[in-house]
């Protein structure tokens, strides 16, 4: 799925919405890489397990607060800005309600975890499935401190979500599949995708659109 996903419909500008649809595997707000990533890890497992979904309208559903929205990669209908419906939907159903109440603030980990179970199951405090955290954002580098583990999860035939440390020392989603002993790295800020080795994804560090650095931890399914 990391390979038919292509590039952004549009680019972030200023001013209204140029495009008719939102972008849906870009994300559509600048905090959202938590939403767009565990969608499309969410999707890669149904699809893989052979499971029916509904993928949604690419029409959009509005979004009246447009604090945050990405004018390059939103729709618009009647001038009101429109956002990918799977990406709104997640972030309803699996943000902090309490210290995110707009969903317009980044999620943590245990925020993560809710939207792929909500994307898998609909319901994002479900058993299952179960998703689990390794390392975190502390970690010197997955390679280095959890090699072990990193390589059986690895084997999975799923995708996953990997935090991704910028030299900038921000932090950023993105979905990571191994393929053929690479990481397969798809960045929801821009739909830019690049293979790197296991040691470079999460040990010396790669390079994106959006600047180099390491992953730090992941979220999996079991």
């Amino acid at each position: 799925m990391l390979g038919t996903l292509g590039p952004g419909e549009g680019r972030p500008m200023d001013g209204i919405a140029q495009n008719l649809f939102p972008s849906a595997y870009i994300q559509n707000h600048i905090n959202w890489c938590w939403a767009t990533a565990a969608k499309i890890v969410g999707f890669h497992y149904l699809l893989s397990t052979g499971a029916s979904f509904d993928a949604g309208t690419s029409c959009g559903t509005p979004r009246l607060d447009s604090n945050g929205l990405r004018m390059g990669y939103i729709g618009q209908k009647d001038g009101v800005p429109t956002v990918d419906i799977w990406q709104a939907r997640i972030v309803a159903a699996a943000r902090d309600k309490t210290v995110n109440p707009d969903g317009n603030a980044p999620e943590g980990d245990e925020g993560k975890a809710r939207a792929i179970k909500y994307v898998i199951s609909g319901d994002p405090n479900g058993a299952v499935p179960s998703v689990s955290t390794l390392g975190d954002y502390r970690t010197h580098g997955l390679w280095h401190d959890r090699k072990p583990q990193l390589d059986t999860i690895l084997t999975s035939p799923f995708c996953m979500i990997g935090n991704y440390q910028r030299i900038t020392g921000d932090f950023h989603s993105l979905v990571l599949k191994s393929e053929e002993g690479k990481v397969v790295i798809y960045d929801p800020w821009d739909g830019s995708t690049g293979r790197f080795t296991v040691g470079q994804a999460f040990g010396t560090g790669f390079l994106l659109n959006t600047g180099p650095g390491v992953i730090k931890w992941i979220q999996y399914i079991q």
